[in-house]
């Protein structure tokens, strides 16, 4: 474990110590209820609590120390500073000072937090500290690194979320990466970010940090937005598909072993789906660039996913893990090994009937991404997509639920349930599928879909933003099928 002085820990923070400092710190939590013994307490005020009325109860649950903003009438050690929050930044930014390893920053619209699993899985998880859960925001961030152990961890991988314009850029300065990740850009957080260039700029900002990281690495598609042309650091662009060269872009095919350099002397990495050995899976080729196999050999593996959106989340980790060392046999070895997370891609199956569980959060592209990939499974009607509304859309939001009901691949048999507050969002899009022998089906809780899905067994999509709360209606995480 890190330990952290007490003396450190005022010095960081122009910090004073009552009643008496303690022995050490060991660890931060800002939850009482999750403080284990040796953590600081951060004692944070919102609109709804202050933290300052839990400093006994941290105390209870063995709390070495608290920070807070007043002293409080109690035996427990404080650290008083002007503002907890501002004061544990300035403690994550020291220690992130004083860590010898790499550390990779991911950030986008989609796949983030795959992607950070998926890389910490390609460079090991014993030896990586990553990012728990989607703990990715101005509280996440400083406690994921300062879990990260310099004589246990070899590299930190941080994930990086935002809602609102200029948190990626104050975040960045906390990560410093050395490798940078971008998954996407598309229509999320549009009440605050406005439209998909206020997307992309945010977005950016993980590249255009004061420290800027040695290497950029993201979709190809990218480019069509201004932050993406303007990199100052080398950067890997990752491309997928076939098609005519046009003047100004790289010439790429998934078909056939390529790199190349772009226009703007960009290497890269290109990802091709292949032939499925197994239902769920894919086969999936990396080539990476020659800088880092100088041979041109490609990683070749088995992938347990059949969403394109995921395919080309591993090329992105695949050649970040490639960038900090990992050997393509490896890589191939570790890819191979590798499941989606719960709740975000995975298939189950209880009773002889499937279920294609992606409902952890959805926006418009990871929307399309997951009905594709179920669709790539089960094909053929009857089927029941379960779908739920999507949030933080702000003005666009009917546009954008009518967008993805419109690419529902529905035919005659199949069943469309929508499930909850705002899911009638989606109708005018499903207007489509009048007279088509679709039936449309609105619920306003998922225990009244569930009474819908008991008329059949037909396999089962489930998607939709975490407030519908569709994952009830799946079997339990254990009953994975088709994954393995």
């Amino acid at each position: 474990m890190s330990i952290f002085s007490a003396s450190q820990l005022a010095a960081w923070t122009d910090g004073t110590w009552t009643p008496q400092a303690p022995e050490r710190v060991t660890g931060f939590h800002f939850d009482s209820r999750q403080i284990v013994p040796g953590d600081l307490f951060v004692a944070l005020r919102s609109e709804r609590r202050d933290g300052h009325d839990f400093v006994a109860a941290a105390a209870d649950q063995g709390a070495a120390a608290a920070l807070v903003s007043r002293g409080m009438p109690h035996p427990l050690p404080q650290l008083v500073v002007h503002d907890p929050l501002t004061a544990l930044h300035a403690i994550a930014r020291a220690h992130r000072a004083a860590w010898p390893h790499p550390v990779v920053g991911i950030t986008g619209s989609v796949g983030k937090t795959s992607t950070k699993d998926l890389l910490a899985h390609l460079l090991g998880r014993e030896t990586t500290a990553a990012t728990p859960g989607n703990f990715n925001n101005h509280l996440g961030v400083p406690l994921s690194i300062l879990q990260a152990e310099p004589n246990v961890h070899q590299a930190l991988v941080l994930e990086a979320g935002t809602n609102s314009p200029g948190e990626i850029a104050q975040l960045a300065e906390l990560i410093q990466p050395l490798v940078a990740i971008v998954t996407s850009v598309g229509p999320a957080h549009l009440d605050r970010l406005h439209d998909l260039a206020g997307v992309a700029a945010e977005k950016a900002a993980l590249l255009q940090a004061a420290t800027a990281p040695e290497l950029a690495i993201f979709p190809a598609e990218l480019t069509t937005y201004q932050p993406f042309q303007h990199i100052s650091c080398h950067a890997w662009p990752v491309y997928q598909g076939d098609g005519p060269a046009e003047a100004g872009r790289v010439v790429y095919q998934t078909t056939k072993l390529e790199t190349g350099t772009s226009e703007t002397d960009r290497q890269v990495s290109v990802y091709q789906p292949q032939p499925a050995p197994s239902d769920a899976a894919v086969g999936l080729t990396i080539w990476l660039p020659p800088e880092v196999v100088p041979g041109g050999e490609p990683v070749r593996a088995t992938f347990h996913s059949c969403s394109e959106g995921m395919a080309r989340n591993a090329a992105l980790a695949v050649a970040a893990a490639a960038r900090l060392g990992v050997s393509p046999k490896t890589i191939a070895e570790r890819l191979q090994s590798w499941r989606p997370l719960e709740d975000r891609g995975s298939w189950r199956e209880q009773g002889g009937r499937s279920y294609y569980v992606d409902c952890y959060n959805a926006n418009p592209k990871s929307f399309v991404d997951s009905l594709q990939a179920f669709h790539q499974h089960c094909s053929a009607p009857p089927r029941v997509f379960v779908l739920g509304a999507m949030f933080e859309l702000g003005a666009e939001r009917a546009r954008w639920h009518r967008w993805v009901a419109e690419r529902i691949p529905a035919h005659a048999g199949d069943r469309i349930i929508l499930v909850g507050e705002g899911s009638d969002a989606y109708l005018p899009g499903l207007l489509v599928f009048q007279r088509s022998g679709v039936m449309v089906t609105q619920v306003a809780t998922a225990e009244a879909a569930s009474e819908l899905l008991k008329a059949s067994d037909a396999p089962v999509y489930l998607k939709g933003g975490h407030a519908s709360r569709l994952e009830v209606l799946a079997p339990k995480a254990e009953e994975v099928s088709h994954a393995d």
